[in-house]
């Protein structure tokens, strides 16, 4: 081939990029009015994700839309359509929620139910590891007191039955990776991460994490991330991609095993959080929050 033909068909793709650029505004301004219609949905009774008619109606007009093409091009368009579907998702959960003040990492608790607040006691199995890990989490709680118990299920337990409002559980370090019977633990019963530090012994990094019964929501975006589960791993390529159309960077997926669940931990952006959020309570609504927490 040609240099010439090199650049007929540079030329020819810049053209379409150009048309394609302009197509994208008006997408857009699409995406908004749509988001403004939506918005008008919203009824008052009920926040707008838990309401049928709302959510018949946010489904109706996401729904996916082929138009004909050649038979043999017809799965890669498919793919297309898809991916642009799903930013289109992210784009709209998010323009919405902007139009009805639901906005930045404070507005986050909208999609989740209020949690008791508690006191300051914290509860941990004592080693000087975790004395450390203590001492951190304690500095940026004025009321922290420290309780000490024999094993992990009995921390757990006071947490989970109110004896105590948080406890410290190490959940990896630098050998092992994740420790999966503290995993276990947090899963049985039914904890969140609320802040983690890390600790450095003379050869590895253990990761502690501060949790309790309730989500805490950080009052600011910068260096919090979000854990979720998701029960099943084949909508992990959807939630990633709408993620990412929120500016929510992935910064771990724990694709489990037994049962085909994912633990997906993502990088907050203020601007984005609450539009991901949207679109899991929308699609996917039997999503399991971990944590709202910052590494400190």
């Amino acid at each position: 081939m040609s240099e010439r033909d090199f650049e007929i068909i540079d030329e020819g793709m810049l053209s379409l990029n150009k048309r394609k650029d302009s197509y994208l505004e008006k997408h857009l301004c699409y995406i908004d009015e749509l988001a403004h219609a939506l918005a008008d949905e919203a009824g008052e009774e009920e926040i707008f994700f838990r309401d049928r008619s709302f959510k018949e109606r946010y489904f109706s007009v996401t729904s996916p839309r082929i138009n004909g093409c050649a038979p043999f091009n017809t799965r890669l368009a498919e793919g297309y359509d898809s991916l642009s579907l799903l930013y289109d998702k992210g784009v709209l959960c998010t323009r919405l929620c902007d139009i009805l003040g639901i906005k930045g990492i404070m507005s986050a608790s909208t999609f989740f139910d209020e949690g008791e607040e508690g006191d300051g006691s914290i509860c941990y199995v004592k080693s000087p590891y975790a004395d450390a890990a203590y001492l951190s989490f304690a500095k940026t709680r004025e009321d922290a007191r420290a309780f000490y118990c024999e094993d992990f299920t009995q921390v757990c337990e006071d947490v989970y039955y109110g004896r105590s409002t948080y406890c410290i559980l190490p959940i990896s370090n630098s050998k092992d990776g994740r420790l999966g019977s503290f995993r276990n633990l947090v899963t049985k019963y039914s904890l969140v991460t609320v802040q983690t530090v890390k600790v450095q012994s003379q050869d590895t990094e253990t990761l502690f994490a501060l949790v309790k019964r309730d989500l805490e929501i950080p009052k600011t975006a910068d260096g919090v991330f979000f854990e979720f589960r998701v029960p099943s791993c084949e909508h992990l390529g959807a939630v990633l991609t709408v993620a990412r159309a929120c500016s929510m960077e992935a910064s771990s997926v724990d694709m489990r095993s037994e049962g085909g669940i994912c633990d997906i931990v993502l990088r907050v952006n203020d601007g984005g959080i609450c539009g991901f959020l949207a679109y899991l309570s929308l699609e996917h609504p039997d999503f399991i929050p971990l944590g709202i927490y910052k590494e400190i």
